[in-house]
């Protein structure tokens, strides 16, 4: 009777602890599980944080680039430019107006010619080509120009082509002008202005 309770009792305890070794088995299958599945999810996730840094490096790089194709480009817009118009005053001298413009254009300089009044308002400029490299600005003007200039006289006429001139090479930093006049030399009441000019002649 002994024996038989002695081995049901070493039965049983042998049961219980297959048992507890089984459960901690189970138990260390199902946290390896867990822990690759956390791995997975780490590295999933690190791989879609990963394209996202390498978009946002390209734009910030994209932004630089357009950052310095802006400041390479010649845009004058952001910068203020001086534009220098000559007139005639009251005391029939020749002065200077300088005013600040963020674009220049040659109309400007036409435009600003008319409202100080040494240009009429019937004058138009057909062309003018500014070479910067050259230093040469090359002004066509029509017949109304022509037929105004000429009205005026010996004086006035070389009055009006100094300011004229003037304004033109100092605004653009010049050396040498030519005005015509419908592609042809300009023809005053007393010569004919073929070739360049300088600021003092």
């Amino acid at each position: 009777m002994r024996k038989i309770l002695v081995f049901v009792m070493v039965l049983s305890l042998s049961v219980m602890l297959l048992g507890c070794s089984g459960t901690d088995t189970s138990k260390e299958a199902n946290d390896t599980t867990q822990n690759t599945k956390q791995e997975e999810k780490q590295d999933t996730s690190q791989e879609k944080t990963e394209p996202t840094q390498d978009k946002t490096e390209q734009k910030d790089e994209q932004a630089e680039e357009n950052d310095s194709k802006a400041e390479d480009s010649g845009d004058h817009e952001a910068q203020d430019q001086i534009l220098k118009l000559y007139y005639i005053s009251d005391s029939e001298e020749i002065e200077c107006a300088e005013i600040r413009t963020n674009l220049l254009q040659t109309t400007d300089i036409w435009n600003g010619l008319i409202g100080e009044g040494v240009l009429s308002s019937e004058c138009k400029m057909n062309s003018c080509n500014v070479d910067q490299e050259q230093k040469t600005i090359d002004l066509d003007v029509d017949s109304g120009t022509g037929s105004y200039i000429r009205s005026m006289g010996t004086t006035g006429e070389e009055q009006i082509l100094t300011c004229i001139k003037k304004s033109f090479l100092k605004t653009y930093e010049c050396e040498r002008f030519k005005i015509t006049e419908n592609g042809q030399p300009l023809e005053t009441g007393h010569t004919v202005l073929k070739g360049y000019m300088t600021a003092d002649e």
